[in-house]
């Protein structure tokens, strides 16, 4: 009896080992997309929504509890959202009044689009980050995405897989130029703890031969030619400019005090899971 009782449990423990790998390998599979990559995919599908809040803060959370993506509010946006109800401005375009409301409304289209629509009001944006959306101006979005800390593992590994990694985990734009593949299918032996993604990218394409450099909001890693060019073109008028860290100090970013990270920097909104902030819900 005592045997047979033995038997059972290690049957049942067994069992609960070999569920408790499937669920893992379940698991490691479904982390196999990042919250970069979620939060894109979020961004790209079709949502109705329709929502008033009295800030952005509630639109923020409204954002959070509908697509479970970590939507951010960084401190930019909120000394802009600041400034506007202190001159009696109100986003819905009626006269001023002392509760100005936040409408966001999207009718059955793409959640990034209904999204840039409303932000445009405020001369706000958003950009992806590792750990989810941060909504903030457009100078200091590329900036964050740049800044953001990384550990890069490239060792024995094609410099085109370590650079298109390095972008789905972080959110960053990065093109490669179709014209340097060969060079981006060389193996890489860079091996760098926390660091910037700037640096890491510059690091990268650098011990290749290659460049980054910024075009709008993407970073285009190219040769050293034609990144040259394409910065030559932008200190002539083209839209294309230098990376962060030759154009951006705390100075320069003129409305962002502290951009270096020090006292009066930017500061991401904590808005924790299940917290309301009582908006008038309207549909969706």
């Amino acid at each position: 009896m005592r045997s047979t009782l033995l038997h059972r449990v290690a049957v049942l423990a067994l069992g609960f080992l070999l569920s408790a790998v499937a669920w893992a390998a379940q698991g490691d599979g479904a982390s196999g997309t990042t919250p970069a990559e979620a939060a894109r995919k979020a961004l790209d599908a079709k949502i109705t929504l329709d929502y008033v809040g009295q800030s952005l803060e509630e639109v923020v959370e409204h954002l959070r509890q509908k697509t479970k993506i970590n939507f951010m509010l960084d401190g930019v946006a909120t000394q802009r959202q600041g400034r506007l109800l202190r001159g009696g401005f109100n986003p819905a375009g009626a006269a001023a009044n002392p509760q100005p409301l936040f409408h966001l409304e999207v009718k059955g289209a793409r959640l990034r689009q209904g999204l840039h629509s409303f932000l445009d009001e405020f001369s706000l944006t958003y950009v992806l980050l590792a750990d989810g959306v941060l909504i903030t101006t457009e100078a200091a979005g590329f900036y964050r995405q740049l800044r953001q800390r990384v550990s890069v593992d490239g060792r024995d590994r094609p410099l085109r897989d370590v650079l298109q990694e390095l972008a789905r985990e972080t959110g960053v734009n990065l093109v490669i130029d179709p014209t340097v593949g060969k060079d981006v299918a060389q193996k890489t032996a860079l091996r760098v703890d926390d660091t910037t993604v700037e640096t890491a990218v510059g690091l990268l394409t650098e011990l290749a031969g290659l460049k980054s450099v910024q075009f709008g909001n993407v970073l285009l890693v190219t040769s050293e030619e034609r990144a040259a060019k394409i910065r030559k073109e932008g200190n002539a008028g083209n839209s294309s400019r230098p990376p962060p860290s030759s154009r951006f100090s705390p100075a320069a970013a003129g409305e962002l005090p502290g951009f270096g990270g020090g006292p009066g920097g930017l500061g991401l909104g904590g808005f924790g899971k299940g917290k309301g902030f009582g908006g008038k819900k309207a549909k969706g």
